[in-house]
């Protein structure tokens, strides 16, 4: 009986450390980029992890622009390929940014968003922080806003029988 009491206080325990270990990341592009989208995902909703991509902002305004940034990825069927975003954390873009450290994940569909490297760290960039607001407004008119503020985020999963 003993036995069996402490496997599962291990088990429990285990589950709960795995949940626990995935952290802001902020060392890479790929790291930036996985942490914005991770806590903003249903299943681990932390906005205010996510917001800790953005520099330079009070918490709720740069919880405000992750959701936005994230709405307009989900909007324009943009999807993060994590195995082609750079680990490197000095990755420079030497096509577009010469010796900028700056990343675009979607550098023809969506040149706007892109993160940056600022001392030791990756960022969305300003440029993106800037125009969030008119992206997400052309992404999603003004009558769609006001629909979505009427309805409540529905959880798919849990919607069938």
């Amino acid at each position: 009986m003993r036995k069996i009491f402490w496997l599962l206080f291990l088990v429990s325990f285990t589950i709960n450390a795995q949940k626990d270990s995935v952290r802001v990341d902020l060392s890479n592009p790929n790291a930036t980029l996985y942490t914005h989208l991770y806590f903003l995902q249903s299943d681990s909703y932390q906005p205010k992890k996510s917001a800790k991509t953005i520099l330079g902002l009070p918490e709720k305004e740069a919880i405000k622009k992750v959701v936005r940034i994230k709405k307009v990825l989900d909007g324009k069927g943009l999807y993060v390929d994590f195995n082609k975003v750079p680990k490197n954390a000095n990755y420079k873009d030497t096509v577009r940014y010469s010796s900028y450290g700056k990343y675009t994940p979607f550098p023809q569909r969506m040149p706007e968003i892109s993160v940056e490297k600022i001392e030791n760290k990756w960022y969305y960039s300003s440029e993106t922080v800037a125009k969030i607001d008119s992206l997400y407004n052309a992404v999603f008119p003004w009558y769609v806003q006001k629909i979505q503020d009427f309805i409540p985020n529905l959880d798919i999963k849990n919607c069938g029988p």
